[in-house]
């Protein structure tokens, strides 16, 4: 396909939808300097096209250049308010310049014209969580955690019922997420905390061990050094 596009781009250099298309396919893929070759190439044909600043913005966003990101969100809304791809980008960059409830607000908008999008829909149950909106996020994660469940749903809704303070249903998704996934370190962890809340605390810390001992994540290490430190306060 890339061949397709480049063979396209050699006839005409102006080919806007080949070059669009050669974006996407490296943004897929992952090869994000080469998407930001041709976006710069793109910039200079069509610097205010709706696609361009699209792309333009989703790179600033990889690259955690928050002032272009933030930039080109402002942009887009002004170019296309109400289209989902931009609604979904905007959210994202409010995402990560932590205004949460700005980004719940614009993803909002996108998942009413989106019901059907799980990207949409669990970005937008992360916002709310970090928002504090514990029973929204709840609600918006509903429909992802039924009988053919969503791995990431599962554990957001179950941060969310840890949140409100509803153990039993949080291990229960917990559980459902491991069952998923076995080597879901966020849910491996969440229950091994249970268990030493709930007085397994052998248990519990041999849980985090093993996590530990499999992964290298800092979060991992964290839990782990305050678990030690609440069973030897457990010891004296």
């Amino acid at each position: 396909i890339a061949l397709a596009y480049q063979d396209a781009l050699k006839r005409d250099a102006r080919n806007s939808q080949a070059r669009l298309g050669l974006i996407s396919l490296h943004v897929r893929h992952r090869e994000m300097d080469a998407a930001t070759a041709q976006v710069n190439k793109l910039r200079e044909l069509e610097p205010e096209a709706i696609p361009t600043v699209y792309f333009s913005t989703m790179l600033a966003l990889e690259k955690r250049d928050m002032k272009v990101a933030r930039e080109g969100a402002d942009q887009l809304l002004k170019l296309a308010p109400e289209n989902v791809a931009v609604l979904q980008l905007v959210g994202a960059v409010e995402f990560e310049n932590a205004s949460y409830g700005q980004s719940a607000a614009h993803l909002g908008k996108a998942l009413l014209r989106a019901g059907d999008s799980v990207s949409v829909r669990v970005m937008l149950a992360r916002a709310l969580i970090r928002s504090g909106e514990l029973k929204k996020a709840v609600s918006a994660l509903q429909p992802l955690i039924g009988d053919s469940p969503n791995l990431d749903a599962l554990t957001l809704a179950a941060d969310a019922y840890t949140g409100l303070g509803d153990a039993n249903r949080a291990k229960q998704l917990y559980q459902r997420a491991v069952s998923l996934n076995p080597k879901n370190q966020t849910a491996r962890g969440a229950l091994a905390i249970t268990d030493i809340n709930e007085g397994r605390m052998e248990q519990g810390l041999r849980a985090l061990q093993q996590l530990a001992q499999s992964s290298d994540s800092a979060q991992v290490d964290l839990l782990l050094f305050g678990a030690n430190l609440q069973a030897r306060r457990f010891d004296d």
